[in-house]
Order: structure tokens, then C-alpha cells, then sequence
């Protein structure tokens, strides 16, 4: 099977869900703004709960390359306030490399929570392609795409904002995945460090 039949029949499966936001309202234009809304809101919310399982799955990964950094990091300066170079240039190329393997899978973590942004821009396509978006009492006509997008970049940033305001602000902080404020814990921790 193909990437674009496993889109298809997922789409498929789907469609059923995602529509009837659409037929709650008779008004067209009315039924489009709102439905669109609730696909927004299912993308961020959807994309949240997959970025909150993936950052569990790595948590460990992610603190143990921290906690790597910080040790390469250490043993650097501490080679370099000995004067010895060579053991600098190594340890620091090691701190470098934890670095970009910790930063990359915080990168593909925070990226996880996308598909479902870009699942529902690939049913409102199949769905909406060639019919133009109706602005409710006016006689303006939009295209679907930039209007998905500023919808859900306006209810993603809601989301997060009401996030932080709630109770959820304990799961939504980067210092479960990122426990970079533990690193001077880390650093006197170490053997050989100051």
C-alpha cells in the first residue's frame, strides 16, 4: 500500500467524524466557519496528546543526552582551564554531538504534534477543493488553504495560552522533557567537576 491509499482510506474513515460539524448549521457559509473551527481544535488537540505521548517515550533518552552534554561540557572547560587542548577539543566535540542528537529528537518531538494539522488540511482538500469560502455577510469569497492555516495558528496559540492558564501547565512544561534546569545539579555531580 501507498502513503497516499493509507492517507485515503484513513481519510475515508474519517470523513464520517469531520463532516458533521458541517451539517449542524443549515447556513452554509455559517457550517464552514464552524466546521473548519472544530477541525482546528481537533488538530491542536489531537496533535497535543501525540506530542505529550512522544515526549513520555523519550523522556529518558532526552535527559540522558542532557546529562551527557553537561558531562562532555564539563570535562571541556575543565581541560581548558588546565591548559590541555587536546582533551578539550575532544570533550567539546563530544558535548557538541549529545547536543544535536538531544536537540534534533526535541525538534522531531515538538514536530509530532503536526500530523493531524496536516491529515485535516488533506480532508478539507478532498472535501472543499474548488469551493470557495464564503465570509458570512459579505460577498467575499476566500480560498480554504490560508484560511485553515490562520484559523489553526490562532486556536494553537489559544490552546497553549489556556494551557498554561490551567492546571495543565504542570504537563505542558518543557522541564518534564527537558531538564535543563538540573544540569548545575548534574554538573556537581560529576566526577572531576568544580
Amino acid at each position: 500500500m501507498t502513503f497516499q491509499e493509507v492517507t485515503n482510506l484513513l481519510l475515508g474513515g474519517l470523513d464520517p467524524m469531520l463532516i458533521e460539524p458541517y451539517r449542524w448549521i443549515a447556513d452554509p457559509a455559517w457550517a464552514w466557519w464552524l466546521g473548519t473551527g472544530l477541525l482546528c481544535l481537533w488538530a491542536v488537540v489531537v496533535g497535543d496528546i501525540t506530542y505529550r505521548v512522544v515526549s513520555l517515550i523519550n523522556k529518558r533518552f532526552v535527559k540522558e543526552r542532557n546529562q551527557e552534554m553537561t558531562s562532555w561540557q564539563n570535562r571541556a572547560m575543565n581541560a581548558l582551564r588546565a591548559g590541555n587542548k587536546e582533551v578539550y577539543t575532544g570533550a567539546n566535540k563530544l558535548a557538541t554531538d549529545a547536543f544535536g542528537r538531544s536537540f534534533f529528537m526535541q525538534l522531531a518531538m515538538g514536530l509530532s504534534s503536526l500530523w493531524p494539522a496536516f491529515l485535516g488540511a488533506a480532508w478539507l482538500q478532498l472535501r472543499f477543493q474548488g469551493v470557495p469560502v464564503l465570509v458570512p455577510q459579505t460577498d467575499w469569497e476566500l480560498r480554504w488553504l490560508p484560511v485553515y492555516v490562520v484559523m489553526y495558528i490562532l486556536i494553537r496559540v489559544s490552546y497553549s495560552m489556556l494551557m498554561k492558564m490551567t492546571k495543565g501547565k504542570e504537563l505542558y512544561s518543557q522541564k518534564e522533557i527537558n531538564p535543563t534546569d538540573d544540569a548545575a545539579e548534574t554538573a556537581t555531580a560529576l566526577p572531576g567537576s568544580p
